[in-house]
């Protein structure tokens, strides 16, 4: 368990030590009582000791197991639950000073330092198992009386105790004596209270009376827990609250209205006549007295001082023993009298369910004609400037110049209350409290808890109201209403609800005294009676998470993927502990705090991984908010993709993939950049290769044409034929040329037979021998490939024919397995080929042959020397 594992880590406790006690001068009988037994939560219902903590909680001794309460839950703690606990017969119990809690039971000692439980038997010097008794002796040490002899426990040692813990009379079973010096004697029998001398007891057939009592103690809050022999335990409080019903005298437990005439006697009417207190004695008046009706509605006084009494059978005056009854026949709109209000001038103004009657020698009425939002009448009041307010079913009007105004509204008005500072209290039926200033609402008064249903409203001397509604009683601090006090049947109340329909509901006495009627009696309180409450003492009970219980060190450090967390804490009052109301905070994750009402748990979801601390604070319905309240620091730790690291991975990726982009988008510039240069150097060889070879063949047979001229008409003639034949070709090349520009299609002829064409033309238009040898099996290439190779051929026969000044020409074609090799060799003058070794400096022709054997990955070489021909020799792989 949570806080029995780890309560010192996190449990904060706040408390003040409190003079308050029990009130001895009360009877027995009004003491406020509750009782918990088997089945309320306890184990077992003989509880033989009763203990409350440094840390606030109450601890119980049990046959049925060691039992923690903290007002509203038990938690029970046996040798199942808890190996160490060797017995659930649970005898004594004791706080050492370093607050640890010792059990005794009937098979060995035990001691709980807030977190673990160890051990103590007849091997660690124990006289015997069975613990009869445990008592601290002020010093540090511990007495412990067993069935065979007493030891003291002194800095983990036993030592022997020469005496015993005191033994009480063989009759008398337990003794107490409180904070006001009462005592308290729990006998076979009950128990009795002895002051001054005096032995009071609980009336016969009261448990208390008759059961055995077998312990006894006062919690701080000066309340006193009875532990008995079979009806568990119950404790005795002072009430808040003074309640009468008609158990003490009142005609019926259902009243109406309340209030005080001027000679400061308490009128009370209920439902079944008119009651009056005098002496803590009630006296009634019903029909046979003359009322007209044993149903009381309102209450008041006229100018003579005579009482006057509303019913739902008309108005009646109250003169000494005589009653006169005022009905619809005497002028009234109405007999149902729901309201009267003595105004200052000694006039009454009478509310019923058909309008407003105003009594000043003659009655006039008024009714929603002459301005009020509703013909159903109920609170009528002056505020301190004079103006006359009226509340009816659908809303406030104010009197002016003779006439009612429409104020607020549309909504049932059921109280008003004047301020001293000229402004105006309204409670409505429906939506809660107003306050209005100046003929205007300024303020909504809303916080968790207020009701909605405002039934009567007192101002006490501290500026706080005092609210009557539906659900208990109120006191609201007007300027911070998240101060408000609820007060329920716990405090002394009769019943959570109070009356409605009556007028006036709530009265302030001459003496201070504050009365409500309530649905089941009537209530009253001195409102400077009730002492401010000590702060709270508040534990973290439980973590939960994703709705399953888990170890402090689970809760401190939760793994990833968690996305439910739930905390569950109390304040430790037992005095009201429904009442006790929270605020809570994670911070890291809230930013503001939490108004938790009386809500005893805090959930959470889809909390993202951080390191967390929850913080919650308590207080009574009296009280203000403790001061340091419970802490707890967690950790929820990511999954690696929500860590840093994840993310500064990512941003790097990110990073290099946009390098990477980058990159690549230079790259596919630079391929298009790379492809039209290299398209331009296409074109370029093209057009040297075709129309500048075809010009210059041109031009060599023009030039011998010339020459042949003078010589033979005929020779010049078929000269002239071949160099058409020549144009014809150059434009076929160009057309070629032009068209594979768009596409590689695949040429008619293959590599072979067009440089054979090409030893055709040198051989028919220069005096150069061109032969042309195919070596091996022909196999078909790819187009380019033929295409570069037929280009390289044609530029190496076209260089010898215009720079060699050669005889022979050999065109040499071998197809070789996995190889292809293209030889141009002359015997012409030669040259000396560049120092890089490739031949190809200063020589475009030779630059372009290499350019085009890349494009086709063949090896390019060229072989010459001055006097000794050239050879231009071209090899590519072939599959």
């Amino acid at each position: 368990m949570f806080v029995r594992r780890f309560a010192p880590a996190i449990l904060v406790l706040l408390y003040a030590a409190r003079a308050f006690a029990l009130d001895p001068s009360r009877p027995l009988t009004a003491y406020g009582r509750q009782t918990w037994r088997t089945d309320s939560g306890l184990p077992q219902n003989t509880v033989r000791a009763i203990l409350q903590t440094h840390n606030g909680f109450l601890w119980l001794a049990t046959e049925g197991g060691l039992v923690r309460f903290d007002g509203l839950k038990f938690v029970t703690f046996d040798s199942q639950t808890t190996p160490e606990l060797r017995s659930n017969n649970i005898r004594a119990l004791a706080e050492d000073e370093q607050h640890a809690l010792w059990i005794g039971t009937a098979d060995g000692l035990s001691r709980f330092d807030g977190s673990t439980f160890q051990t103590l038997t007849t091997r660690d010097g124990l006289p015997s198992d069975s613990i009869l008794a445990l008592e601290t002796d002020g010093a540090g040490k511990m007495r412990i009386s067993t069935s065979e002899g007493n030891v003291l426990y002194n800095n983990g040692r036993f030592e022997n105790a020469s005496n015993s813990i005191p033994a009480h009379d063989p009759r008398i079973i337990s003794r107490f004596q409180d904070r006001q010096g009462v005592t308290w004697e729990g006998t076979d029998t009950g128990i009795s209270r002895i002051r001054n001398g005096v032995a009071e007891r609980f009336p016969p057939g009261d448990p208390l009376s008759t059961e055995a009592v077998l312990s006894m103690t006062e919690d701080r809050e000066g309340d006193l827990w009875i532990g008995t022999d079979s009806d568990g335990v119950t404790v005795l409080r002072d009430q808040k609250f003074t309640s009468y019903t008609s158990k003490d005298g009142l005609p019926s437990d259902q009243v109406r209205c309340v209030f005080e005439d001027r000679r400061g006697r308490l009128w009370v009417g209920t439902e079944a006549g008119l009651a009056r207190l005098d002496s803590g004695r009630f006296s009634v008046l019903t029909t046979a007295n003359g009322l007209s009706s044993n149903v009381v509605l309102s209450l008041a006084e006229n100018a003579e001082g005579n009482l006057l009494v509303g019913t739902p059978n008309g108005l009646n005056i109250l003169t000494g023993s005589s009653v006169k009854v005022l009905t619809s026949a005497d002028g009234l709109p109405d007999d149902y009298i729901r309201s009267i209000y003595l105004d200052k001038d000694g006039s009454l103004w009478i509310g019923t369910r058909h309008g407003l009657a105003h009594s000043q020698g003659s009655i006039t009425t008024y009714t929603s004609h002459n301005g009020l939002e509703s013909d159903l009448v109920g609170v009528v009041t002056r505020d301190n400037a004079g103006a006359l307010w009226v509340g009816t079913l659908l809303g406030l009007s104010r009197l002016a110049a003779g006439r009612f105004v429409y104020s607020f509204g549309p909504i049932a008005i059921t109280a008003l209350q004047a301020e001293a500072q000229g402004a105006l209290w309204i409670g409505t039926g429906q939506s809660g409290l107003y306050r209005l200033e100046r003929e205007k609402v300024i303020s909504h008064i809303t916080t968790p808890g207020l009701p909605n249903a405002v039934l009567g409203i007192l101002p006490d001397d501290s500026g706080r109201l005092w609210v009557a509604a539906n659900t208990g009683i109120f006191r609201v601090n007007a300027s911070n209403p998240s101060e408000t006090a609820q007060f329920t049947a716990a405090d002394g109340l009769p019943v959570s609800e109070c009356s409605d329909g009556g007028h006036p509901g709530v009265w302030r006495g001459r003496d201070g005294t504050f009365w409500f009627s309530m649905s089941k009696g009537l209530a009253s309180i001195r409102p400077n009676s009730i002492a401010s409450s000590v702060e709270v003492p508040i534990a973290l009970e439980s973590v939960l998470v994703d709705d399953r219980p888990v170890t402090p060190e689970q809760a401190r450090n939760i793994a990833p993927g968690h996305t439910r967390l739930s905390f569950e804490y109390a304040g430790l009052s037992f005095a009201s502990p429904l009442s006790v109301r929270y605020k809570y905070k994670l911070d890291g994750f809230d930013k503001e705090w939490i108004d938790a009402g009386t809500r005893r748990t805090a959930f959470y979801t889809n909390i993202p991984p951080g390191t967390y601390t929850f913080h919650v604070f308590a207080r009574t319905n009296t009280g203000t908010w403790s001061k340091t309240g419970a802490r707890f620091a967690f950790r929820l730790r990511p999954h690696f993709y929500q860590t840093y690291v994840f993310y500064l991975l990512v941003v790097i990726a990110l990073l290099l993939l946009m390098w990477r982009v980058y990159l690549w988008r230079v790259s596919q510039v630079k391929v298009r950049y790379d492809a039209v240069a290299a398209e331009r150097t296409r074109i370029a060889r093209e057009i040297h290769d075709t129309l500048a070879q075809g010009y210059v063949a041109l031009s060599l047979q023009l030039e011998l044409v010339s020459q042949a001229l003078s010589t033979s008409k005929e020779a010049a003639q078929d000269m002239l034929a071949a160099a058409q034949d020549s144009v014809r070709t150059s434009l076929g090349d160009a057309r070629r040329s032009i068209w594979e520009l768009r596409s590689y299609g695949s040429g008619a002829d293959d590599l072979a037979s067009r440089l054979a064409m090409i030893a055709a033309q040198v051989n028919s238009t220069t005096s150069l021998k061109a032969e042309l040898q195919v070596f091996g099996t022909r196999r078909a290439l790819s187009h380019k490939v033929e295409h570069e190779l037929l280009k390289i051929g044609q530029e190496a026969v076209a260089n010898a024919v215009r720079h060699a000044d050669a005889s022979d020409l050999h065109i040499d074609l071998s197809y070789e397995p996995r190889q292809l090799t293209l030889a141009i060799t002359d015997n012409g003058r030669g040259f000396t080929p560049a120092s890089n070794g490739s031949g190809l400096e200063g020589h475009y022709g030779l630059r372009g042959m290499k350019e085009r054997a890349d494009q086709i990955r063949a090896r390019l070489r060229v072989e010459s020397a001055p006097g000794k021909g050239a050879q231009i020799l071209v090899q590519t792989d072939i599959e």
